[in-house]
């Protein structure tokens, strides 16, 4: 037995797991897809097959899974990656609608969408709140850079707390927020 299936277990939810951990996307929405037609109402599984329709590159049906997943469990790690979709179709609005006006990572994505607008001095105050907040940035006190979205030591899923865990999207740093501000100076 791997670790992956001690971790997740074997069923079809644990296997979808596994298969996103492990990039395979589409194995994976067919294991979720499989756990949705026995159990609509489940907010994980709406979540997770989203998180593998956005690693796959399709922000349109990551978008519809992450909202059938807020209807049945608000989640703040749901909106922060449905916001990741909404500004992979760089639709800035509803980006910045979906993000949580007290969570640091939020205002690191508000720093990004913020300079995809061409907005350099309101990215950098984006970037001075995230870090006010407690934002883990690389190179600030404390900080050791991001991670996965909803991966508090990647176990969420694990744990079945909801969340992003496994398989969440990495969330941007202050470095690419920079990198775009200096790309647009």
């Amino acid at each position: 037995m791997g670790i992956l299936e001690a971790l997740f277990g074997k069923d079809d939810m644990g296997e979808g797991m596994q298969r996103l951990l492990q990039g395979e996307h589409e194995e994976a929405m067919e294991r979720f897809t499989r756990v949705l037609e026995r159990d609509p109402g489940n907010a994980q599984a709406w979540f997770h097959r989203g998180m593998a329709y956005l690693e796959s590159g399709r922000p349109e049906a990551a978008i519809r899974d992450f909202t059938e997943s807020l209807r049945r469990k608000e989640d703040p790690d749901t909106y922060y990656n449905r916001a990741m979709a909404w500004l992979d179709l760089r639709d800035l609005e509803r980006a910045l609608a979906d993000l949580d006006p007290e969570d640091a990572e939020a205002w690191n994505m508000r720093a990004i969408v913020e300079a995809e607008r061409g907005d350099s001095a309101r990215a950098l105050q984006d970037i001075e709140r995230a870090i006010e907040r407690g934002h883990p940035f690389a190179g600030a006190p404390g900080g050791s850079g991001g991670g996965p979205a909803g991966s508090p030591g990647g176990m969420a899923a694990a744990e079945g707390t909801g969340g992003g865990g496994a398989g969440g999207a990495a969330r941007p740093g202050v470095e690419e927020a920079l990198q775009r501000l200096g790309e647009r100076g």
